[in-house]
């Protein structure tokens, strides 16, 4: 759960890096569209019986991020970056 901060997804030609942090300080991760198998939105239920919502970078491990977004931009997100993960793109 975040209390403050931001989450940023940075997209490019070659990959994605994902920001997740307060100010300049927090956690970077970079990512290649190679090593991206499938970009989904994952659904759970938090100890206190609220659902949650994130996107799932999945690639050799999940990235998971944007927990706390709105539908609305989830679903943005996940339709702008599919066909970018797709192996068959240009």
């Amino acid at each position: 759960m975040t209390l403050g901060g931001k989450h940023v997804l940075t997209v490019d030609h070659s990959g994605a890096e994902i920001f997740t942090g307060l100010g300049r300080f927090g956690f970077r991760r970079r990512l290649q569209w190679s090593e991206i198998r499938k970009v989904s939105i994952e659904t759970w239920r938090s100890s206190k019986g609220h659902l949650r919502r994130h996107l799932v970078l999945e690639g050799e491990r999940p990235y998971k991020f944007g927990g706390g977004q709105n539908d609305e931009k989830l679903q943005f997100a996940l339709a702008f970056l599919r066909p970018l993960t797709d192996p068959g793109r240009i």
